[in-house]
């Protein structure tokens, strides 16, 4: 069962509908079954990427997406296969690379080299696809944590500096102060009325640093 995808065993059968077992399963029998599924759903993409790589280089684009048309593929996951498979199989597999980092790369980087060296910083590093986007973006490998501390996240517990983010990222909605006083009545109380505690919270931390003089 291991280099095969939910393959067909005894007392298992498999259809296009889904699948029966017709025999008792130990605990380890059917978590295996269920690892397998789990591998079908993170492979899905990585396979498509293969079998439409060989497709085109075989018998040419136009019949390829002929066929991803009549077997009624979604097209988003034709056009992320056509961005995955752009990191081929042998990398993959070297640099134990998801389909989402794959997809990353193909997307993110436009020669192979490039592709090449953060495939092998993926390995190294051990990145997220998501550590892995933020770090082509910056230039630098770069951690969830860094980026939960920098946006003011931190062990799951809102910090002040994530009020502030949150505030200023509202704010901006607005082309300026002017405009929110600008707002409905209603509007402009329901924002007062919000930010009521926040004010009489900035009070008594001023005055307790007053008090302090």
């Amino acid at each position: 069962m291991k280099n095969q995808l939910l393959p067909q065993a005894d007392g298992i059968s498999i259809s296009e509908y889904g699948l029966e077992i017709n025999r008792v399963l130990n605990f380890e029998d059917w978590k295996s079954l269920l690892s397998e599924a789990s591998r079908v759903k993170r492979t899905y993409l990585s396979i498509l990427a293969d079998i439409t790589a060989y497709g085109r280089t075989k018998f040419g684009d136009e019949a390829v997406n002929d066929a991803l048309e009549q077997l009624e593929f979604d097209l988003q996951d034709a056009t992320k296969a056509e961005v995955i498979s752009l990191v081929n199989l042998d990398q993959r597999t070297r640099y134990n690379l998801t389909s989402e980092h794959a997809y990353i790369l193909g997307s993110k980087l436009d020669s192979p080299e490039e592709r090449e060296k953060w495939a092998q910083t993926v390995l190294k590093e051990k990145l997220t696809a998501y550590e892995l986007k933020k770090s082509i973006e910056t230039g630098e490998v770069t951690r969830k944590s860094d980026l939960d501390e920098s946006s003011g996240r931190s062990d799951g517990i809102p910090s002040i500096q994530s009020v502030r983010f949150h505030w200023e990222k509202w704010e901006r909605q607005f082309k300026d102060r002017n405009a929110i006083l600008k707002l409905a009545v209603p509007e402009r109380r329901k924002i007062l009325d919000m930010l009521h505690p926040i004010i009489e919270l900035a009070a008594l931390v001023e005055k307790s640093l007053a008090d302090k003089k």
